[in-house]
């Protein structure tokens, strides 16, 4: 047994090796290459035959707002705005200090030195964003889309193409007009790669071979799992693989070189820009809810409701805006799946530390597909496209590897499964032996049939009686779920309402002004980050409520404590206008043992509530011993709390006429998240309040560590 195990690991990482080989490879010839400077490219020591392909990256001379041809450069010489990196977009791109927007329009000139003209040359042009014309010597070389200097004449395309070069002598100059109104990103993304005309074909050819054998080995892995799911609709596992699979083996097509648009050129580029987000954003949550249903015990459901969540949200977002909207939200969504990819690793770690059946080769495969995902969304990302950063391109060579990882997981997962029907082929046979054993002492057994039909009946009674408990445990938690679902329904639906009224207008184009634009989808920004804060704080409610946060005690001076809370909340306190007054009194040298990360939280939600809800007047923190308690007081002069509201303050979700339960964030939890952290480290809290007077609410906690 030790032997397959150790021969199917070995299998696993030489298979790993041949398919990341080639990126080493790749990454190394990146870094060697000379740069452009200056927007001129010195090849005259490349040897195209020894060396290779290379791509032209480096400074190129960046024309803003000008859609020039070679030929305006031999009639006068144009005024240059500067020079840019490329591969890299021109958001960040600085004219008099102000970056530049994503739409708009520009011109690109590299001059290229060779030391012979050989051999014929050729370019390979990636993705541009999000249209462009390709102009040398020769003239008019290629072009993608429709460029224009308004949004209105623009037709955008991703289309990777080949050209071929002629330059009558040694130095030739490549133009590139490139227009974007269609996406939040313009510019050069991707290198666009020089080298013979044979090297460029095969390159490409080698390309398109690997993708359309990804593309079917995903998509035939993918039905086989459902068709697997079909005859054993028990386990769920292999449905959510083999969906996730489909789903990866689309978006091949969609990325690289793009070889659905070759064979529909005229396929609307809006429709395949939403489906190549599709499959990244309902992957995400698919993908989770397949680790889940692999390592039920270790995948926490917090975490997959969040994916969940998270994946339909946008979604949702992707099929109701255009694409020069969504895309400003793709790095919330790499931001999700990080977290994502943070819970499924530990999964992976726990499910190995349990030694769950086939769980580590599950993981060696699921790692390397997190890598290639990671890659993936490292290369798409906003401070990799928009920033000059040499070291770390030349680790993120290429984008679009999490298929090659994908099929490195469906290997695993293949081991994994004939594991799984050897084990139970195996079970079967040793249940099988045991019925025959069975049967031979059924006459023996059939003596004692009366005490055992008694000794089952009390079994039957007790189980009846625990189950009844379990029955009253999960009408109180369903009760629980009602009353959360009430509660929250009110905060989740103003904000919701307002997202969706600035999404139809955006739809309507009834918004057609920038500024308008910005400012709302400004505000569409707030409301969403405002429902992560309320996700955010009932997620932490709820693991103080089951005690899963862990406390970390230390011994901490109460001087020490008071003078934090002055030095920290002064500023804030004074600069609301009101007096901060804090009063340290002889008693406060002593020590106490909390955690202070966690009564940072309720000091800081407390007295953030003063400051809401005090207009005038002053807000003072005091400390005082008790026995073997130290009671703080943080009192304010505000408006003070009914005393109707009083009793319910501390209720999570309480939205009385003069409620104080909420943090500076809103949602409703301060409070309450205060109540749980103080009664965990075995205190209490109360507040006294006088109408139009003021509140102060006292926080009692213990000296000792025998009283937590």
């Amino acid at each position: 047994m030790n032997f397959k195990y150790n021969f199917v690991l070995i299998v696993l990482a030489v298979c790993s090796l041949l398919i990341f080989s080639g990126c080493t490879n790749e990454s190394d010839k990146v870094i060697t290459a000379p740069k452009s400077i200056g927007g001129v490219l010195d090849l005259t020591d490349w040897d195209f035959e020894k060396d290779g392909i290379i791509p032209l990256d480096g400074e190129w001379e960046f024309y803003w707002e000008e859609m020039l041809e070679w030929s305006d450069f031999q009639s006068h010489i144009p005024v240059k705005t500067g020079n840019i990196y490329v591969p890299g977009s021109w958001n960040k791109y600085k004219i008099d200090g102000k970056k530049l927007s994503s739409n708009g329009y520009a011109t690109y000139r590299l001059t290229v030195v060779t030391s012979s003209t050989s051999n014929t040359l050729a370019l390979k042009i990636p993705r541009i964003f999000t249209a462009y014309s390709l102009w040398s010597n020769d003239g008019l070389l290629v072009s993608s889309g429709k460029i224009a200097k308004n949004k209105e004449g623009m037709v955008p395309q991703y289309y990777p193409k080949i050209v071929t070069l002629n330059p009558n002598g040694t130095t030739f100059q490549l133009i590139v007009q490139v227009s974007n109104f269609s996406h939040r990103s313009g510019g050069i993304l991707e290198s666009i790669k020089l080298g013979t005309e044979r090297q460029i074909i095969m390159a490409r050819e080698n390309k398109l071979a690997l993708e359309l054998l990804l593309f079917g080995c995903l998509m035939i892995m993918g039905i086989y799992h459902i068709v697997l799911f079909s005859f054993r609709k028990k386990n769920l596992s292999p449905l959510y693989f083999g969906v996730y699979c489909v789903l990866i083996a689309i978006r091949t097509l969609f990325v690289g070189e793009i070889f659905f648009i070759q064979l529909f050129p005229d396929f609307n580029w809006e429709l395949q820009h939403k489906i190549q987000t599709l499959t990244f954003y309902a992957g995400v949550p698919i993908f989770a809810t397949f680790v889940n249903s692999v390592f039920t015990d270790e995948f926490p459901k917090s975490a997959l409701k969040f994916s969940q969540a998270a994946g339909a949200l946008f979604c949702l977002l992707v099929l109701l805006t255009p694409a020069r909207i969504f895309t400003y939200f793709n790095p919330l969504y790499q931001v999700i799946t990080l977290i994502v990819i943070i819970f499924v690793v530990r999964s992976f770690i726990l499910a190995c530390a349990r030694k769950r059946s086939g769980a580590l080769i599950f993981t060696i495969g699921g790692l390397f597909f997190i890598l290639t995902a990671l890659n993936d969304i490292v290369f798409l990302s906003i401070p990799f496209n928009d920033n000059n950063l040499p070291y770390l391109r030349y680790i993120i060579v290429t984008g679009n590897l999490s298929s090659l990882g994908l099929i490195i997981l469906v290997f695993s997962q293949s081991i994994m499964l004939a594991a799984n029907f050897s084990k139970a082929f195996s079970q079967v046979e040793v249940m099988s032996e045991q019925l025959i054993i069975a049967d031979k002492q059924k006459n023996t057994l059939l003596s004692s049939l009366e005490d055992k039909v008694r000794e089952r009946t009390m079994d039957l009674e007790e189980s009846n009686r625990q189950l009844e408990s379990v029955c009253k445990n999960l009408s109180l938690m369903e009760r629980t779920r009602k009353d959360l679902l009430t509660s929250i329904s009110h905060d989740l639906r103003t904000p919701m309402t307002l997202i969706r009224g600035y999404t139809e207008a955006f739809l309507d184009d009834m918004v057609n002004n920038k500024e308008d634009q910005k400012k709302y989808l400004k505000l569409i920004h707030n409301k969403i980050i405002g429902l992560s804060n309320l996700t955010d704080n009932i997620f932490e409610l709820s693991q103080l409520e089951s005690r899963e946060i862990k406390l970390e005690l230390q011994k901490v001076s109460m001087a020490d404590i008071m003078a934090k809370l002055d030095s920290k909340y002064r500023y804030d306190v004074e600069n609301a206008g009101l007096n901060y007054i804090v009063e340290i009194p002889d008693e406060a040298l002593d020590y106490i043992y909390i955690d202070i990360n966690q009564m940072d939280r309720v000091f800081s939600n407390l007295i953030y509530n003063a400051i809401k809800h005090t207009p005038k007047g002053s807000i003072t923190v005091t400390s005082s011993l008790s026995g073997d308690y130290v009671l703080y007081c943080i009192s304010d002069t505000g408006k003070g709390i009914s005393h109707d509201d009083i009793p319910y303050v501390f209720d999570r979700f309480y939205t009385g006429s003069k409620s104080r339960n909420s943090s500076s964030s809103g949602g409703g939890l301060g409070l309450a998240i205060v109540k749980e952290i103080v009664e965990y480290h075995g205190g209490s809290v109360r507040v006294k309040s006088t109408p139009n007077e003021g509140s102060s609410f006292i926080v009692t906690i213990s000296r000792s560590l025998e009283l937590l």
